[in-house]
Order: structure tokens, then sequence, then C-alpha cells
């Protein structure tokens, strides 16, 4: 029992890292084209994706799931560096 409980984690937090590696890596594609905004767009649902995954899975198993936010600095990378840019350009820092 304890091995059928511990390969549906695993498959979470691969399942976990590889949204989470989805989210990052898209806009990367799109980067030298003109469907960038979209792209990062769809990076943002994808990130919604993951948390609610994440969502119901700390609901279902609680503290011992605490192991899927492993995908979280992945997910938070385009938001922050969005944010970062626009508190730059609104304070007149260096805008691009």
């Amino acid at each position: 029992m304890r091995d059928g409980g511990m390969q549906k984690r695993l498959i979470l937090v691969l399942g976990s890292l590889a949204i989470s590696g989805i989210t990052c890596l898209y806009p990367f594609l799109h980067r030298h084209s003109a469907d960038f905004q979209p792209a990062l767009y769809r990076s943002y649902w994808i990130s919604g994706l993951w948390a609610l995954m994440c969502g119901l899975v700390l609901m279902r198993f609680g503290r011992k799931a605490l192991w899927i936010l492993v995908g979280l600095p992945l997910c938070l990378f385009w938001p922050f560096i969005m944010v970062g840019l626009y508190t730059a350009c609104e304070l007149g820092i260096d805008c691009l």
C-alpha cells in the first residue's frame, strides 16, 4: 500500500515539474516573434493550471503534499519578471 502512495506522489511531482517547466520555457520559444505576448499570456494560464493542480493535491494529501511546491519557482518566473519590469518603468528607473 505504501508503494502505491509513493508512486502516486512521484507521478504528481513529475507532473508538477513538467507543467511548471512548460510555463517557464514556453515564452522563450516565441521570444523573437510577434507571438511573444500571446505566449506570455498562455504561460500565465498554464501557471493557473499548475496552481489548481497544487490546490487539489494539497487538499487530497494535506501536509504530506508540500513536496509539490518544488515547481513554484518556475511558475513564478515570468510573473516576477513582468512585475519587476512594470515597477521599473513606473518608477522611471530603466524601462525597455
